[in-house]
């Protein structure tokens, strides 16, 4: 067969093995990897695929003998442009000339490229969510040399990753676009030596597996469908696709969070868990302006405490409900270059105590979430603030979201992602002179660098 499918658990590889013609595609093979894919997506056990091309090359485009059949114009009018051709209103579309790059599946595909992905092989591999590629891997579209346009979608999913000048010169020249290349200009994710790209893409099917899918395929779909929206609009599409409700606010204004709660408690229902998340970094000193301290001192803190006016006293008339605010590390020791996230985050933690001591009885649990670095654009300016927060290595969101959702199980006060924060606030507790010493140490380096 040329195309088979092998499983291991919720993994699913999709494999097109015609090695004898470089896995060139032709009509009964293509047919039978959209049959593959929808299988794969129709199988409520099947959670991500991986598409390999077996033998040393992902897809060399079609296969040669069968393109040089369509020289016979009535075939070529009938096999490509009839059967092919998109159908007038709703009605779904045939398959792709390559295959199941018409599909629009719900599930992630990653794509494990070995050797060439060339002309309509390219556009294959384009229409995988993710790229793993051998390093001796390459693509291009080779279709130029013979007067043949992109047809499966290459022409609009090339500019959306590597962005339109680039695009134009890959699509003009032909030319081959090594793996090395690829992955620096966004049309690969990961580069492995050759011939490990299939076990390297089915490891990172697991990773992804692993996770609750609901989860995964809804940030999927946004990704992919709110690409180019105003942020507005998407966010209130992706509120729609989750059974959410999308609002813009500013959190430090009153009015806006209070004016959340109601919304949110009239069109969806009652608020039993209120997250804050909102927060400002960056480097300040005595010398940093009055305005951005207050700007800081309103998002970090003050928005915590209109949260909590706003949702606490109706948690307590039904018994109780839960606060969750992220504080970070920061909140318990300090911040090395940034005096005014420092100062901010201990008033953010002091005011969940507070909230925590005095409301406990009658229902109100608060965790304060502490983590050092997480691997978001907050952190990513190489700055002191930055490196000094990423001392114990940066961790990944999911991470993060997994010692959360754990923290609220267990109802802890402080949910720690960073077990290292607990002994360094021991430390600190224990000889509070001597941990200044060495915060000073820590800031000395870091600020010669």
């Amino acid at each position: 067969m040329a195309v088979r499918i092998e499983r291991d658990g919720y993994v699913w590889t999709v494999i097109h093995s015609r090695p004898e013609h470089r896995n060139g595609m032709d009509p009964d093979s293509a047919e039978a990897l959209v049959d593959a894919f929808l299988e794969f997506e129709n199988d409520p056990d099947a959670r991500v695929a991986v598409f390999w091309g077996e033998g040393g090359a992902f897809c060399a485009g079609w296969d040669l003998k069968y393109a040089a059949s369509l020289q016979d114009k009535a075939k070529l009018q009938k096999e490509l442009v009839e059967d092919l051709a998109f159908p007038l209103g709703a009605n779904p579309a045939p398959r792709g000339p390559l295959g199941p790059s018409r599909l629009e599946l719900t599930k992630p595909v990653i794509g494990a490229i070995e050797g060439p992905a060339v002309a309509g092989g390219m556009e294959l591999a384009m229409w995988c969510d993710v790229r793993v590629m051998a390093e001796m891997a390459y693509l291009g579209v080779y279709c130029r040399r013979w007067g043949i346009t992109l047809m499966d979608g290459g022409s609009v999913r090339l500019p959306r990753l590597v962005g339109q000048g680039k695009a134009l010169e890959i699509a003009m020249t032909g030319r081959k676009v090594p793996a090395e290349e690829c992955y620096r200009i966004g049309l690969c994710e990961k580069v492995v030596p050759t011939g490990e790209a299939r076990a390297a893409a089915e490891a990172m099917a697991h990773e992804i597996a692993r996770f609750p899918q609901e989860a995964v395929r809804a940030d999927r779909a946004s990704i992919i469908e709110t690409r180019g929206m105003p942020v507005r609009d998407a966010a209130c599409r992706v509120a729609e696709e989750v059974g959410g409700l999308g609002i813009q606010l500013d959190v430090s204004k009153e009015h806006d969070i209070v004016d959340l709660v109601d919304r949110t408690e009239r069109d969806i229902g009652p608020i039993d868990l209120f997250c804050s998340n909102a927060g400002i970094i960056g480097a300040s000193t005595l010398a940093t302006p009055i305005d951005e301290w207050q700007r800081r001192w309103e998002v970090n803190v003050m928005s915590q405490v209109y949260a909590a006016r706003a949702v606490v006293p109706r948690m307590i008339e039904r018994g109780g409900g839960y606060l969750l605010n992220t504080s970070s590390a920061a909140g318990l020791l300090n911040q090395i270059g940034s005096a005014s996230y420092g100062v901010t985050k201990h008033a953010s933690i002091g005011f969940g105590e507070w909230v925590a001591l005095t409301h406990a009885h009658q229902g109100i649990k608060v965790s304060m979430l502490c983590p050092q670095a997480v691997d978001t654009a907050m952190v990513s300016d190489g700055s002191a603030v930055a490196r000094a927060a990423a001392v114990d290595g940066m961790l990944e969101p999911d991470d993060v979201a997994t010692a959360v959702v754990e923290g609220l199980r267990e109802e802890r006060f402080l949910i720690l992602p960073h077990p290292q924060v607990l002994d360094y606030l021991t430390r600190r507790v224990g000889d509070y002179d001597r941990w200044i010493g060495g915060m000073n140490r820590l800031q000395q380096k870091l600020s010669s660098h």
